[in-house]
């Protein structure tokens, strides 16, 4: 065929190649292949026009007829490159790349795609450079920012990351993957608002983008915009119906709302869509309500809670078939409202911890490795601390001297902090490390970190709260691993060797509660400082809070998913006792869980005969300073059954706010009494629920006597705040771990 109308009847074939018309185009490419003298250029279109077709065999033998007429062309050995990978041969693609960078040292393109394979292929420190050198040869390679910025998000870079991502969306506004990876990094970095801007410029750009939906809406859910969220999840689904993840977040959010028949309903389409899903048949094992119905409720959840647990280790070959070992740290989830039944957790907690546990031996195969020990003789003792909580608060408030108060003579402090929420608390934990790491929810880059530090012990001031620190205890990353009592109850998984509690807070017998060995302080097993009197709500009265002022004001502070059904006939029976009395609590997380508690309430007010109009007052969340001067303006606070207060506990006795508590078998039903034992207010520890009721009613209605034992309180501070015991008790421990652990072989008295 004479080369003009070669040429002309080439670029008609590559034309409808372009335009779609893919058989035709196959068809007209064929019969140029078939003409003599063979030309290179028809047989790499003809290999294109089979990838098209998804016929890759085809596709393989005329790029290789291509590259034999022209063996010197960068261009054919990109597209057999790209061929071979298709065929899942990446060896032979990485070698047909190496060819074209070696033949074309300027190959900008070659480079990027060999980048690809090699970060497809796991080998992500190898790809990053790769990336690098095709934007050194292309500068204004906004594809190959994009590919870096990914690796670099792999590889935990995820500053490097951001950059790399706006230098490509710099280069290319229109570019919607790179906004997405935009905020990608930034939700990492904790940057939600940057990172609720970038996404939803990912989804102007290209509005059936469902990776960047899914982001988004986990960026809302932070910032606690859950219907926000909502709505960008639906939008998704008019675009993507079949995309199972967008169904499982949607039933996260409705199970954040208490409604768990519709979480129920959207986890159920998740699995139809991917049957064995780990993610989705997690989540909806461990679906608890925050708050029940009544007690003959929360036997019910418990009951279907074990018989679930048992179908997810029945079923762990089928759950974790395929499961990438990057996809372990999004795909299980922790149990954390079980806690709240106010039961003897151990044996459901270790058959969960066991299922997590053989998750890990099938998908992370080095998770569970007993690591080799080393002798600290010539160094100090590697301590590492790992929580969400290293800021103001329950955990932080309670553990923070577990830190700062360690000889840094004798232990080197390592600190994880898988939140990157940060006050004065976070930069005095801080301050008070030698070694200190922050990441958002990245279980990747905390696994990898620990690991790589050697400790000798580790220790998670709570197990069970955060998803993230959960899943890094079903880890062994230290020879020794610690749980403290943050989450007040058994984790259950083999890596943890020892529980610390508090000797005072354990009832006899208590190492029946636990799966791991029981290790106990003393006093309230911290040096807990004691919390300032309100600064400017100090001269705030019962009005700035809209409470009645002449009422006898009974206040039950506690988390309404922590308020057991148990204590309804106690809540009501104290407003029934005291026609003068109104109950002070606050309201949940969200609506929907606190008009579930409320309705749950009236009810109880309504069965106990009991007038409910103004009885009961409802606040939002106040600041903390509010928060303390509410409890100076109170009369009494009632201790809830099963789950007694912790800071709630503290704030008030610093206050002088006399609490009436009757403890349960559990430590963690056990907390306030122990408070009031070491203040010497043991008269405010009932041993019945009708005890509990006659004390709560003399201190709300006897004025003098209430004056006595707040003095009383105030007096004996000293033997419950600023306790330098615990802390030195704890070291000890920590010390004898290391250098004695004869010691800790045989169970202690």
């Amino acid at each position: 065929m004479p080369g003009h109308k070669m040429t002309n009847t080439l670029a008609k074939a590559v034309a409808l190649l372009q335009s779609g018309h893919i058989e035709d185009a196959t068809r007209q490419l064929a019969r140029l292949a078939s003409t003599s003298p063979p030309n290179a250029d028809v047989y790499r279109w003809l290999a294109i026009a089979h990838v098209r077709t998804r016929n890759f065999r085809k596709a393989q033998l005329a790029i290789k007829t291509a590259i034999e007429i022209n063996p010197a062309s960068a261009d054919f050995l990109l597209t057999a490159a790209n061929i071979e990978q298709d065929l899942g041969n990446p060896a032979a693609a990485i070698d047909l790349l190496q060819q074209a960078n070696r033949a074309h040292p300027k190959f900008a393109e070659g480079r990027n795609n060999l980048g690809i394979i090699l970060a497809d292929l796991g080998r992500i420190d190898e790809a990053i450079p790769v990336f690098l050198e095709a934007i050194h040869l292309k500068p204004g390679y906004a594809r190959a920012y994009v590919n870096l910025a990914a690796a670099q998000l792999r590889s935990l870079l995820f500053d490097d990351a951001l950059s790399s991502a706006r230098r490509a969306a710099v280069l290319q506004p229109d570019y919607a993957h790179a906004h997405l990876l935009c905020g990608g990094a930034q939700v990492l970095l904790g940057n939600t608002v940057d990172a609720e801007a970038s996404l939803v410029t990912a989804l102007r750009l290209k509005p059936d983008f469902v990776e960047a939906s899914l982001l988004l809406a986990r960026a809302l859910k932070k910032m606690k915009r859950a219907t926000e969220a909502e709505q960008v999840l639906q939008r998704a689904c008019t675009f993507s119906p079949g995309h199972e993840e967008i169904w499982t977040m949607l039933g996260d959010i409705s199970a954040e709302r208490d409604d768990l028949p519709a979480a129920l309903v959207s986890y159920e389409r998740a699995l139809q869509l991917r049957p064995n899903d780990i993610s989705t048949a997690t989540r909806t094992a461990l679906l608890l309500p925050s708050v029940y119905e009544n007690e003959a409720h929360v036997s019910a959840c418990r009951t279907q809670f074990i018989k679930r647990i048992e179908q997810l280790n029945a079923g762990v070959s089928s759950l974790t078939h395929g499961l990438r070992p990057e996809r372990f740290g999004d795909a299980i989830s922790n149990s954390f409202l079980l806690a709240y039944q106010g039961r003897n957790d151990r044996e459901i907690q270790r058959n969960y911890a066991d299922f997590v546990g053989n998750v890990v031996e099938r998908v992370l195969p080095m998770g569970e490795k007993v690591l080799v020990k080393t002798s600290p003789q010539n160094r100090r003792i590697r301590i590492g601390f790992c929580s969400r909580f290293f800021y103001i608060g329950t955990v932080g408030n309670y553990f923070a001297s577990w830190i700062t108060d360690l000889d840094r003579q004798v232990f080197e402090i390592y600190l994880y902090h898988t939140h990157v929420v940060e006050d004065n608390l976070t930069r005095r934990l801080r301050a008070a490390s030698d070694h200190y790491s922050q990441a958002e929810e990245s279980f990747a880059y905390f696994h990898k970190k620990i690991r790589a530090d050697e400790l000798d012990i580790l220790i998670y001031p709570e197990i069970g709260m955060d998803r993230v620190v959960f899943l890094l205890a079903a880890l062994r990353l230290a020879t020794i691993q610690i749980s403290g009592w943050g989450h007040p109850v058994s984790p259950g998984h083999r890596t943890i060797d020892y529980f610390i509690s508090c000797a005072a807070m354990e009832p006899p017998g208590a190492q029946d509660h636990y799966n791991e060995r029981l290790l106990t302080l003393p006093g309230i097993g911290t040096r807990y400082d004691l919390p300032s009197l309100p600064n400017d709500g100090a001269t705030k009265t019962r009005s700035d809070y809209q409470l009645p002022e002449n009422a006898h004001l009974y206040l039950c502070p506690q988390s309404l998913f922590k308020i057991h059904p148990a204590n309804d006939p106690l809540l009501v029976g104290a407003m029934s006792m005291d026609p003068e009395g109104v109950l002070v609590m606050f309201a949940g997380q969200n609506g929907d869980i606190t008009q579930k508690f409320v309705s749950r309430l009236q009810a109880a007010f309504l069965k106990m005969g009991v007038a409910a109009k103004g009885r009961v007052k409802i606040l939002p969340a106040v600041s903390h300073d509010d928060y303390k001067q509410i409890n100076r303006l109170c009369d009494v606070m009632l201790d809830s059954l099963y789950w007694s207060g912790g800071n709630t506990s503290l704030d008030a006795l610093a206050m002088g706010l006399p609490i009436v508590t009757l403890p349960g078998e559990f430590m963690r039903g056990r907390q306030t009494m122990a408070m009031l034992k070491l203040l010497g207010a043991d008269e405010l520890i009932a041993d019945s629920k009708e005890g509990y009721l006659k004390i709560a009613l003399r201190l709300a209605t006897d004025k003098p006597y209430r004056h006595g034992i707040s003095q009383r309180i105030i007096a004996n501070q000293a033997q419950l705040f600023d306790d330098p015991a615990p802390p030195r008790a704890f070291a000890k421990i920590l010390e004898d771990l290391v250098r004695n652990p004869a010691f800790f072989e045989t169970p202690q008295d």
